[in-house]
């Protein structure tokens, strides 16, 4: 992670624009597949999985929305080509499966944990359709949503200087120049908050369930199966938690009313496990 974010930030020149959200998407994407399949083993596999994997997430958040079988109707250029890259990610994930169990060397990705697990009781391992669904799951996690998170953290510390001199002030004392850890994580208070306040700020209008089984919410019976949408931006907008609701930059008060929030639906990406995502000192 620390060696691509330096060498992104390197290409980068002073005074020159970029298209930054195409950056931020794009590292998180690449940190993503070198993550899941190790790109010195499987340089084609990771390449074909960076190009189809945008024009899946492109048809699947439509699905977020719309019920797949109703745009599944519709023979449009995007759903085709949902389609098509779908059909075709499993296949070449499926392929890098097959070439990981027939040669039997651990890679240090992913992809070799998942291969090697094997469940404590049973003794019984992942099959390979499992394990498809566990990488493609893990792509989804790790790209478009770290991406734009990046992209919006970065956008508020340019609006409040402020709160970024206190950032490069914290990365400074921690990390002193060095690339930054694990361990330095929980030392980096600051960075965590404004990863929080950027998830709550920017947090999804809406989002897709359906119900696992029956149930009662706010008085309301939900039958098993039902399809729920629900918008987790409303939730972190509450004036109940946060009375100054569209702070982009955090406070003081902001740790304690996240975690007052975060049990009633804020995003799932809060946490520690999305701050290494942001923490290369060298991007101003």
């Amino acid at each position: 992670m620390s060696e691509l974010s330096a060498e992104q930030s390197a290409r980068w020149r002073e005074g020159a624009p970029i298209a930054f959200k195409g950056e931020m998407n794009d590292l998180a994407l690449t940190t993503g597949v070198r993550t899941l399949v190790a790109a010195e083993v499987n340089q084609d596999t990771a390449r074909e999985i960076r190009e189809l994997l945008p024009i899946f997430l492109k048809g699947l958040f439509r699905r977020l929305v719309l019920p797949g079988f109703v745009l599944d109707l519709i023979p449009t250029k995007g759903n085709r080509g949902f389609t098509t890259s779908a059909k075709r990610l499993r296949l070449v994930i499926g392929e890098a499966i097959s070439t990981y169990r027939a040669d039997a060397t651990d890679q240090g990705d992913v992809l070799s944990i998942l291969i090697r697990v094997r469940d404590d009781e049973t003794g019984t391992s992942y099959t390979d359709s499992e394990i498809v669904d566990e990488l493609i799951a893990l792509l989804l996690a790790g790209a478009e949503i770290t991406g734009n998170m990046l992209t919006f953290a970065f956008q508020n510390l340019a609006h409040h200087p402020d709160a970024e001199s206190r950032l490069r002030a914290e990365l400074d004392e921690v990390l002193d120049g060095r690339p930054r850890t694990a361990e330095d994580i929980p030392r980096l208070v600051f960075l965590q908050r404004v990863v929080d306040a950027t998830l709550r700020v920017h947090a999804p209008w809406m989002l897709t369930r359906r119900a696992a089984r029956e149930a009662v919410l706010g008085g309301a019976r939900i039958p098993m199966k039902a399809f729920m949408i629900y918008s987790p931006r409303l939730v972190c907008h509450d004036e109940r938690w946060y009375p100054n609701r569209t702070a982009g930059t955090p406070t003081a008060g902001h740790r304690s009313a996240w975690r007052r929030a975060s049990a009633r639906g804020c995003p799932s990406a809060a946490g520690r496990t999305s701050a290494p995502a942001t923490c290369s000192p060298g991007w101003r």
